[in-house]
Formats: structure tokens, sequence, C-alpha cells
């Protein structure tokens, strides 16, 4: 851990995360495979084998993840497998996590539905666990300002132009033209995770962590944020679009795992 720079990206596969020391990370925040076969989708070829790896993956963040640490965890369903997500984080508490609450994440685009058989999906799951009950949410940092102002300061709680932003957050996905501008089959908003570690990190010294890289859009938000970070991406491939990504990013060092 002391041997890493502020921001490091793992060339490597997170189910054995030995750069890190155990208790050493304090938000895990990621958006794992969907197991829609995606070209990404390399290490497992079953449904079964699919959970196995993520679980995999999970016990590792156990090990590294702070006390008072929190994990979240941005996953879909699909229509042929609308548990799906349900499954993965039932796999999570399975291995000791604790399950805070869901957070609906509203998409604001969404690719349309042929047929008459479904609606348009419009969300995905933001699952939030914890390590031990030991923990807390800095809910007024992702907090919005209230509609009505009489509700300043004549409920004991609302001491400030700003409430609890809730458990449905309305986070525009980041769209692009053209195909050939896409640096990933999944990119996540860059607001997603810079909300998680808003939410759960309140010092500078903190580290944040995705297993799951992809494109580098999280260590992108915690350098933004001032927080360290790290980030582990299984596949080579995606090592040229991180760096074009995380470019301008300072303190940053590249390791390749064998």
């Amino acid at each position: 851990m002391d041997n890493l720079a502020k921001h490091a990206v793992i060339i490597g596969d997170s189910r054995k995360m030995s750069e890190l020391a155990s208790g050493s990370i304090q938000v895990c925040v990621t958006s794992p495979p969907y197991f829609r076969n995606k070209k990404y989708e390399t290490q497992y070829s079953t449904y079964p084998e699919y959970r196995r790896y993520l679980i995999g993956i999970w016990k590792e963040v156990n090990r590294v993840l702070a006390d008072s640490g929190l994990l979240f965890v941005n996953i879909g369903n699909s229509f042929d497998n609308q548990f799906k997500s349900h499954e993965v984080a039932r796999d999570v508490v399975d291995l000791g996590f604790h399950f805070v609450q869901p957070v609906i994440w509203v998409k604001g685009h969404h690719s349309p539905v042929q047929g008459e058989t479904h609606l348009n999906h419009l969300y995905e799951h933001i699952f939030i666990f914890s390590k031990t009950e030991g923990y807390s949410l800095n809910r007024l940092a992702i907090g919005v300002p209230y509609k009505d102002k009489s509700n300043i300061g004549r409920w004991k709680i609302a001491k400030q132009d700003l409430r609890c932003r809730g458990d449905v957050w309305h986070i525009n996905y980041e769209t692009v033209q053209k195909h050939s501008e896409k640096m990933h089959d999944a990119i996540f908003p860059k607001m997603l995770p810079e909300m998680c570690i808003k939410l759960a990190s309140k010092r500078k010294s903190d580290r944040i962590l995705d297993p799951f890289l992809g494109s580098g859009t999280t260590i992108l938000a915690a350098s933004e944020l001032g927080r360290k970070s790290i980030g582990y991406e299984i596949n080579p491939s995606y090592e040229k679009i991180i760096r074009k990504k995380l470019n301008g990013v300072e303190e940053l060092r590249f390791i390749r795992n064998s």
C-alpha cells in the first residue's frame, strides 16, 4: 500500500488485490459486468460461473474494506433474468456484508424496447452495503434544496437549505452521437461515483476502489474530489482507453500484473 501512487490502475485480476492491505479502503464503487454477452465478459461462460467469479471479487473487497467502509454496486437486470441484480446482492450479503439499502438510478436514457411484451427499462439498482454496522452516511453532501423554504428551521432536522436526496437518483446517462466515440460498452456517468464517494467519504486521505474499472470513470471522479484511488481492470485492451480518459490526472501509476 505504501508504494502506491495517489492514483493507481492495476491491469489484472481483482480476485487477488495483493497491492492492498486489509482494511485500507474506505469506499468501493463499482459496476460489475451484467452478464449480457458483451465482448469484455471473458472470464465466464455460464450464469453460475459468472456469480462465482463475482463472489471471488466480493471476498477481496470485504478483506480490503475498512470496518467503517461502504460498498456501492451498480447492476442492472435483463428481461430474460429480472432477478439477477438481487441474486448478486444476495451473494454479497451471504459473504458477511450488511445490506444498507437499494438506490434506484433513473438513467434518463434508454434503448427502446421493440414489440409489445415489455415496457422500456428506465432504471438500474445501486446497492449499498457496509462491512460492519459502524458506518455513517454524509447525506447532505449530496443533498438537494428544499422546494418549500418554510421547512427550514421549522423542522429540527432542517437547519439549512438542504435535505436528504433520498433513494431515487436522477442521473442522466452520458451518451455519444457516434459509435466511434464510445470508449466502453458500459460506461456509467461520472456523477454516479461522485455521489457515492461524497456520501461515504469525509477525509481526503480516503482511498476509493473500483475492482471493475472499465474506462476509468471512478478514478476520474475520485481525483476530482481530492481522494486517493485504485482500480483494477482485467482486460488489457482497455488500458489505452483508461489512459485517454485519465490523461491529466496527477500522480497516476499503471501497474500490469501477470
